[in-house]
């Protein structure tokens, strides 16, 4: 049996109407978050993330499972820009990928086959259906039931309020969905607070560096250091626990925010912070099982 890949292929959406300057923006940041990708993922890669057009990127993974993973980082890092994901889970062409590893000039962009097609067959589709993101195979089960659970994510975040949306996209980043990924470390941080800082910056919190720094520090090395390394931790006897994001989540969120913890608690149930975090988990582990 040929060994199967993940192809992953993700746009920018609305990109065209865009104005020029915001388009580069755009571009530029999604620039970034690629290199970090292919750092952060560098064991998961069968061939880098690169970019295939101004607006489109494409790499190849060697499961589903990370694949999915680096979707909701590069979502959660883009923001509040959106992106659009097709991924395609199957072979690809044995032969092109023997000429590729012969020539080091060569990228992801010259190696091809059926898991190449399905993601572009995927991408196509969500623009078509308005997914953010769909994952085709040759198993039409396991993708009916994995593609519902993201659209629902999609679908709860769409009915959040744009304070609800930023405090959940600082959860997503300082918390990530990292399952069993030991890459999320101080490495991982460093990088992040660069973006946290421009996603949040009219925030009044923010204007004060010094203080902003050291308490987003000294948060960052409690949150690597606890990390849970697996969310399968979070399931006991059947069901997910209550919650899955630690509680002193959302005191820090407050400090960093210069609001109250009360304040953060209404938005993470409000928002459906936590059913989100659920579906999103449950779709990483089906895509880790099933693929």
């Amino acid at each position: 049996m040929k060994k199967k890949y993940a192809a992953f292929i993700l746009d920018i959406k609305n990109s065209k109407s865009m104005d020029e300057e915001v388009r580069g923006n755009c571009q530029k940041k999604l620039l970034k978050i690629v290199e970090f990708i292919n750092n952060i993922f560098f064991i998961g890669l069968e061939e880098k993330i690169v970019f295939a057009a101004g607006d489109s990127v494409q790499g190849l993974f060697n499961n589903a499972n990370n694949a999915v993973l680096s979707y909701h980082l590069v979502k959660h890092l883009f923001y509040p820009y959106e992106i659009r994901c097709g991924i395609g889970f199957g072979t690809i062409n044995e032969i092109i990928k023997t000429i590729k590893e012969e020539d080091k000039h060569l990228n992801s962009n010259f190696v091809d086959g059926n898991s190449y097609h399905l993601a572009i067959n995927a991408i196509n589709t969500a623009k078509e259906k308005n997914y953010n993101i769909l994952i085709f195979s040759d198993n039409y089960k396991n993708d009916i039931v994995i593609n519902q659970i993201l659209h629902t994510c999609m679908t709860l975040e769409l009915l959040q309020t744009p304070y609800q949306k930023d405090v959940f996209n600082m959860f997503n980043l300082l918390f990530p969905i990292s399952y069993g990924n030991k890459q999320i470390n101080s490495f991982y941080y460093d990088f992040v607070i660069k973006f946290l800082k421009s996603n949040l910056q009219r925030y009044k919190i923010i204007k004060d560096k010094f203080y902003y720094d050291d308490l987003y520090l000294r948060i960052s090395q409690y949150l690597s250091k606890n990390q849970i390394d697996d969310e399968k931790t979070f399931i006991k006897q059947g069901i997910f626990i209550d919650t899955l994001i630690p509680p002193s989540l959302n005191e820090y969120s407050a400090q960093l925010l210069g609001v109250t913890r009360q304040n953060i608690e209404q938005k993470v149930e409000k928002g459906n912070f936590n059913e989100i975090r659920k579906l999103e988990v449950l779709a990483v582990m089906l895509s880790e099982e099933n693929y």
